[in-house]
């Protein structure tokens, strides 16, 4: 099938994990599929979901430190207080993007500036190109560096997640399509389906509207 990858890079990258409120902020492993959907959005300049693109992704780092961040604390009616917390940063971010190749021209020239995280990691767009994704099942391949709904026996560490798909544009935003992720930052060898880019040898599921159990795409 015919898919447009986009390559995208960042100094820093940092994806809220929601479980933790106060004191220490971790990151996720990789950006769940709401902040890709968020990057799509800013690209295109409108809420994109699910019925308008498939979206597949890997995604890796070069390392993760902690560091100190100021935030403000704002309680509806009450205003806000400034407070000091941990904030988990990944280093080096390379996010490999596949959508559907209708979104090409959005990646060429975005909407808003691209972000993988915060407002402070600033996404480069380094390559945006067609490519052909092969379709495979049950067959042996490198797996990895992706987020799975059901991933491949044979990867040593997964982490399971309850992660929405999109968010609304709606105030206040609706979580969408929440349910168990895994998130698997190796590389490994597994038998299992997906789609392959021949070009980069790595295998990774491909979320669609259908497949997300969020109807079909228009």
């Amino acid at each position: 099938m015919k898919a447009v990858r986009v390559r995208l890079s960042s100094w820093t990258a940092s994806f809220r994990y929601a479980g933790f409120m106060i004191g220490v902020q971790p990151s996720l492993p990789m950006p769940p599929l709401s902040t890709v959907y968020g990057l799509l959005s800013a690209a295109v300049g409108r809420i994109v979901t699910p019925a308008d693109s498939f979206v597949g992704y890997t995604f890796e780092s070069e390392g993760k430190t902690m560091d100190l961040e100021r935030i403000l604390e704002v309680q509806p009616g009450k205003g806000g207080k400034w407070n000091v917390i941990r904030r988990e940063i990944l280093f080096d971010a390379r996010l490999n993007l596949y959508i559907d190749p209708k979104l090409r021209k959005h990646f060429e020239q975005p909407h808003f500036p691209l972000l993988l995280g915060r407002s402070s990691d600033l996404a480069t767009v380094d390559e945006v190109a067609e490519v052909k994704l092969k379709p495979i099942k049950d067959q042996e391949a490198t797996f990895g560096s992706s987020i799975f709904t059901d991933p491949p026996p044979g990867y040593r560490v997964a982490t399971m997640y309850a992660l929405p798909v999109y968010f609304t544009d709606t105030i206040p935003r609706e979580a969408v399509g929440t349910r168990p992720f895994a998130m698997v930052a190796e590389k490994y060898k597994g038998v299992g389906s997906g789609v392959v880019d021949e070009e980069d040898d790595i295998a990774f599921e491909l979320h669609t509207a259908q497949s997300l159990g969020l109807g079909t795409a228009g």
